[in-house]
Protein backbone atom coordinates (compact mmCIF):
# COMPACT_ATOMS: atom_id res chain seq x y z
CA UNK A 1 0.00 0.00 0.00
CA UNK A 2 1.51 3.26 -0.91
CA UNK A 3 0.62 6.91 0.65
CA UNK A 4 -1.47 7.36 -2.29
CA UNK A 5 -3.92 4.68 -1.59
CA UNK A 6 -4.26 6.19 1.96
CA UNK A 7 -4.73 9.61 0.45
CA UNK A 8 -7.37 8.42 -1.69
CA UNK A 9 -9.37 6.68 1.03
CA UNK A 10 -9.54 9.83 3.12
CA UNK A 11 -10.16 11.94 0.72
CA UNK A 12 -13.23 9.62 -0.36
CA UNK A 13 -14.22 9.76 3.67
CA UNK A 14 -14.09 13.40 3.50
CA UNK A 15 -16.00 13.51 0.34
CA UNK A 16 -18.62 11.71 2.11
CA UNK A 17 -18.60 13.78 5.16
CA UNK A 18 -18.85 16.34 3.16
CA UNK A 19 -21.77 14.95 1.45
CA UNK A 20 -23.69 14.87 4.84
CA UNK A 21 -22.75 11.29 5.73
CA UNK A 22 -22.48 11.07 9.49
CA UNK A 23 -18.99 9.60 10.89
CA UNK A 24 -20.82 5.94 12.14
CA UNK A 25 -22.19 6.11 8.58
CA UNK A 26 -18.82 6.25 6.75
CA UNK A 27 -17.30 3.70 9.51
CA UNK A 28 -19.77 1.13 8.25
CA UNK A 29 -20.41 1.67 4.59
CA UNK A 30 -17.95 3.56 2.39
CA UNK A 31 -14.85 3.03 4.55
CA UNK A 32 -14.93 -0.24 5.58
CA UNK A 33 -15.49 -1.83 1.46
CA UNK A 34 -12.65 0.98 0.91
CA UNK A 35 -10.19 -0.73 3.82
CA UNK A 36 -11.27 -4.28 2.50
CA UNK A 37 -10.64 -3.81 -1.03
CA UNK A 38 -6.84 -2.25 0.15
CA UNK A 39 -6.42 -5.45 2.40
CA UNK A 40 -7.34 -7.83 -0.67
CA UNK A 41 -4.55 -5.78 -2.56
CA UNK A 42 -1.40 -5.87 -0.27
CA UNK A 43 0.42 -7.97 1.84
CA UNK A 44 -0.99 -6.99 5.93
CA UNK A 45 2.58 -7.79 7.26
CA UNK A 46 4.59 -5.70 4.77
CA UNK A 47 2.42 -2.77 5.45
CA UNK A 48 2.59 -3.14 8.93
CA UNK A 49 6.57 -3.30 8.73
CA UNK A 50 5.86 0.19 6.33
CA UNK A 51 3.38 1.94 8.42
CA UNK A 52 5.70 1.04 12.32
CA UNK A 53 8.40 3.41 10.35
CA UNK A 54 6.74 6.18 8.97
CA UNK A 55 7.53 9.15 10.17
CA UNK A 56 3.77 10.76 9.23
CA UNK A 57 1.78 7.34 10.34
CA UNK A 58 3.78 5.12 12.66
CA UNK A 59 2.03 6.58 15.40
CA UNK A 60 -1.32 4.88 14.58
CA UNK A 61 1.16 1.86 13.88
CA UNK A 62 2.35 1.72 18.10
CA UNK A 63 -1.47 2.83 19.03
CA UNK A 64 -3.09 -0.57 17.79
CA UNK A 65 -0.06 -2.34 18.53
CA UNK A 66 -0.27 -1.44 22.20
CA UNK A 67 -4.43 -1.99 22.58
CA UNK A 68 -4.14 -5.33 22.36
CA UNK A 69 -7.40 -5.31 20.47
CA UNK A 70 -5.27 -7.33 17.32
CA UNK A 71 -4.01 -10.79 17.52
CA UNK A 72 -3.61 -11.28 13.18
CA UNK A 73 -1.47 -8.96 10.66
CA UNK A 74 -5.15 -8.41 8.47
CA UNK A 75 -7.03 -7.17 11.76
CA UNK A 76 -4.35 -4.54 12.73
CA UNK A 77 -3.65 -3.53 9.31
CA UNK A 78 -7.62 -2.32 8.95
CA UNK A 79 -7.47 -0.83 12.15
CA UNK A 80 -5.15 1.30 11.42
CA UNK A 81 -6.31 2.46 8.20
CA UNK A 82 -9.43 3.05 10.05
CA UNK A 83 -8.31 4.79 12.92
CA UNK A 84 -6.05 7.14 10.37
CA UNK A 85 -8.94 7.98 7.81
CA UNK A 86 -10.85 8.87 10.92
CA UNK A 87 -8.53 10.90 12.42
CA UNK A 88 -7.70 12.70 9.07
CA UNK A 89 -11.95 13.38 8.63
CA UNK A 90 -11.41 15.31 12.42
Amino acid sequence: MSRAEIQFIIEQCRAARDSGASVDEIREGMLREAIESALRRMNAREFLDWIKDDCEFGYFYYDVQQSGVCAKPQEAAALILEHIALDAME
